[in-house]
């Protein structure tokens, strides 16, 4: 088990920088856009041109993959100077519509670090958003927990 953890944080580490990693902007027109919700209303990513976006999808109760690759995104931010982390706008989109709120997600993510925008939406907007990066996720039963599901994504 230890040396999967091992294998598997180089692994986090890439999909959250490269995989998912998707937006900048070239002569002012967005390669890709969304709008999903925050805290504070609609977020679009040509709202952030300009910026490299890390984008990471996920959900707020996701029991390992997600804390492990956020705070591991977070040890990376904090070794980036200041002029350099102005730059950078990380983004966590939560795919779980049922149950995630913009306010739980925005929570979620400032255990972490106060710099990742939390953000989700409907089942369309989430559905938008995942094709666009080719990411994904899928609701999965869980008989016996109080759950009632979990949420297998990429």
């Amino acid at each position: 088990m230890k040396k999967l953890k091992i294998l598997l944080i180089p692994l986090i580490i890439i999909m959250v920088l490269f995989a998912i990693v998707g937006y900048y902007s070239q002569k002012g027109k967005a390669k890709r856009n969304f709008s999903l919700q925050g805290i504070n209303g609609p977020v679009t990513l040509s709202q952030l041109e300009g910026k490299y976006v890390i984008l990471y999808f996920g959900f707020t109760t996701c029991p390992d993959v997600c804390p492990m690759a956020l705070t591991k995104l977070t040890q990376q931010l904090k070794k980036l100077p200041p002029e350099q982390l102005e730059k950078v706008q990380p983004i966590f989109v939560s795919v779980d519509w049922k149950r995630d709120t913009p306010k739980q997600v925005q929570e979620y993510v400032n255990y972490f670090t106060k710099n990742i925008i939390g953000l989700t939406g409907s089942e369309q907007e989430i559905n938008y958003a995942v094709k666009q990066f080719h990411a994904y996720y899928k609701f999965e039963k869980l008989e016996k927990s109080a759950l009632k599901y979990t949420v297998d994504h990429s």
